[in-house]
């Protein structure tokens, strides 16, 4: 007889949206949300995110963190396609932040 927890049989799919308005350094905001998309993702949920204002600049390549003294974060959202997360959403206008255009963001 098998124990409830190796039943096979998956549990229901849930849709979760993840709004980032937040610069990717200077509050822990990005990065927790970054961790919260992939655990989610990890165990099969529907995610999708939603950049908002300075929160685009969570996908700028490129971004230099030694002068701030904190760890890079930004090659982590490349795993969001291993974890089939592919619903990415830009809703910024990109000229005022001085970006040109962030298309398909870290894939190389």
């Amino acid at each position: 007889m098998a124990e409830p927890w190796e039943d096979e049989e998956q549990g229901p799919v849930r849709k979760f949206m993840y709004v980032n308005r937040r610069a990717p350094y200077g509050t822990i905001y990005a990065l927790e949300s970054l961790e919260v998309v992939l655990i989610a993702a990890a165990f099969e949920q529907d995610v999708s995110l939603v950049f908002l204002d300075d929160g685009v600049f969570q996908l700028k390549k490129g971004q230099d963190t030694a002068a701030i003294g904190v760890k890079n974060f930004s090659p982590t959202y490349r795993a969001l396609e291993m974890y089939d997360v592919e619903k990415l959403t830009l809703m910024t206008a990109l000229a005022p932040r001085a970006l040109a255009s962030i298309t398909q963001p870290f894939r190389q």
